[in-house]
């Protein structure tokens, strides 16, 4: 999608996208989408294709996008990209009932994926100018004509500032911003997908209110944690004056932090989320894809006057090497911080990470080749 600070909405009378705009954002929305990541022929692959298929006939039918498309239609162009032919049967004959069949059911897994995507498809189109926001869903068919299912792209209800100092800093339309000779090279984070399971759906979609009993809760943990941490550190000097000999202090000493050890391996991040308001997840609250990337955030609800704790994960694309970003811990190179780490080069292409603005700055600033270029080969 271009960036364009000049545009505005080709009818503003209209809260929602039509002709060339509604395809361009299609198409943006097609090629987000191509980041999403589902294990190939799983239930979730194939919910994702049907909301790849509904992007493609936005692009292709622009004027029927308010209107929505039909059960049949998608399956056609599920098969038409390639995907698995929902509309035949084994004989290559059309089968409507089959093809309707497929997907309805495989719409909730569609809709499910939609709902934890949405958060980060929302915050790059929000970048974009004109700004939109895209919705999705299903106008259920009640004996009359068939369900129909939409892509719609709605203005906001107030008007957003689309001059170019209204971007954040170096941010050109796009999550991948290219650097310059004088300026470090930053990023832009995104919210991805974080859940995997009714907990996490819970912890990402409206979060955890810390208020009232669960606040309570929370920190009759916390504090008691911390009390027991710094209780069993003090007993191996305490014993120095009582222990017999030194051969039991040694081992009440070694058992003491092998205790400590685990306890802070597995509730240490309790007390990083109180102190620093994020935290990299514990390993139950990651998935098996390796990246161990999840974050658990505590937020302050206005509203409620009360916090919430999410479950999140945050992704930039690496200006110097295009590759992913995703947020890891800092170790001692950025003790007590978390930062983003290129998936090429974890070690080198390092950025800041701050969740408030999701954006980042780069770490090894100046840049190790004295411009920031690649090297000559």
């Amino acid at each position: 999608m271009s960036f364009d600070a000049d545009a505005e909405p080709q009818q503003p009378g209209n809260r929602f996208q039509t002709g060339s705009d509604i395809k361009e954002s299609a198409t943006y929305l097609r090629e987000i989408m191509s980041a999403w990541e589902e294990r190939r022929g799983s239930v979730r692959s194939h919910g994702l294709r049907l909301l790849k298929a509904l992007c493609a006939l936005v692009e292709r039918y622009p004027e029927r996008a308010q209107e929505g498309y039909t059960a049949l239609e998608i399956a056609e162009e599920v098969g038409r990209d390639g995907g698995p032919d929902w509309y035949h049967n084994a004989s290559r004959e059309p089968d409507t009932a089959e093809a309707g069949k497929k997907v309805r059911g495989y719409w909730k897994t569609a809709n499910k994926i939609w709902g934890e995507r949405q958060e980060g498809v929302t915050q790059r189109f929000a970048d974009q100018r004109p700004v939109v926001i895209p919705k999705c869903g299903k106008d259920q068919s009640k004996g009359g004509p068939p369900s129909r299912y939409w892509l719609r792209f709605e203005y906001p209800a107030s008007r957003v500032d689309t001059s170019p100092e209204a971007l954040p800093r170096s941010l050109t339309g796009s999550d991948l911003v290219r650097p310059t000779e004088t300026e470090a090279p930053t990023v832009r984070y995104y919210t991805d997908t974080a859940t995997r399971s009714p907990i996490l759906e819970r912890l990402a979609e409206s979060g955890i209110l810390l208020n009232g009993a669960r606040k309570a809760i929370y920190f009759s943990v916390a504090i008691p944690v911390a009390i027991f941490i710094l209780a069993v550190t003090a007993l191996p000097i305490l014993s120095l004056s009582y222990a017999p000999d030194m051969q039991a202090v040694v081992k009440t000493g070694i058992s003491l932090v092998m205790v400590v050890a685990l306890v802070w391996a597995s509730l240490g991040w309790f007390m990083r989320v109180v102190e620093n308001r994020i935290a990299i997840a514990p390993q139950p609250f990651q998935d098996w894809s390796g990246h161990d990337d999840r974050v658990i955030e505590l937020k302050r609800d206005e509203e409620h006057h009360a916090n919430r704790v999410f479950v999140k994960r945050y992704i930039a694309v690496c200006p110097l090497c295009q590759r992913k970003v995703r947020i890891q811990s800092g170790g001692r190179q950025f003790p007590r911080r978390l930062v983003g780490r290129c998936e090429a080069s974890p070690t080198e292409h390092v950025f800041s990470f701050d969740p408030v603005l999701r954006t980042g700055i780069y770490l090894h600033w100046p840049h190790p080749y004295g411009k920031h270029q690649r090297p000559e080969r």
